[in-house]
């Protein structure tokens, strides 16, 4: 809901035109969004939708997409792009957060092998000074095309990893700044032979 809120009220600051669209997968999550939604007075600019993001697109209600917010589980935001690549308009961006912490390797995989125009953000985690993590704002250059099956194998561990220790930290205390010790190296690796 409040990602939703702040996308809506830069709407209005750039003169009202559009809408935004949020697609949360549990429901509970989605019944207090929209409590926050129309609190604010803004049912008729933000929509709440009750599933996965790529269940949406493919029923092709959503319309064309200018602006996609990726802030879930890191691990299929690939997917979820590849999904909601023909819906991109020509000028669209791609805002990932969490890129760095937990992580979505398999995400810069793609980016990568699909020739996205990247901007790599580096800020620390909010409420976690010392966790470093990475916005990545991404632009289309090509058409919508098929998934790419060649990922390196050492993301396709990361990727797995990176679920493992976001499933485990549901339970109890993990090490966050050891896992990220052992991942940065090799996201900083790939940020630098790319030249971002």
């Amino acid at each position: 809901g409040y990602s939703s809120l702040c996308m809506a009220r830069q709407l209005r600051r750039l003169g009202g035109q559009g809408s935004v669209t949020t697609i949360e997968v549990d429901a509970a999550t989605a019944y207090v969004a929209r409590g926050i939604i129309s609190f604010a007075g803004a049912e008729g600019e933000v929509q709440v939708r009750v599933g996965c993001a790529s269940d949406w697109v493919a029923t092709g209600q959503l319309g064309t997409i200018d602006f996609l917010l990726l802030d879930h589980r890191g691990t299929i935001y690939h997917e979820d792009l590849h999904a909601a690549e023909p819906l991109l308009s020509p000028n669209a961006r791609v805002f990932a957060d969490n890129v760095l912490y937990p992580g979505a390797p398999l995400f810069l995989n793609y980016l990568d092998v699909k020739k996205y125009d990247i901007e790599i953000h580096e800020l620390k985690e909010f409420l976690r000074e010392d966790l470093d993590d990475w916005v990545v704002i991404a632009r289309p250059t090509q058409e919508h095309g098929e998934m790419p099956r060649d990922t390196p194998p050492e993301f396709r561990r990361l990727s797995a990893e990176v679920d493992a220790i976001s499933w485990r930290s549901q339970n109890g205390p993990v090490d966050w700044k050891g896992f990220q010790d052992r991942l940065k190296p090799v996201f900083y690796e790939w940020k630098e032979k790319r030249g971002l």
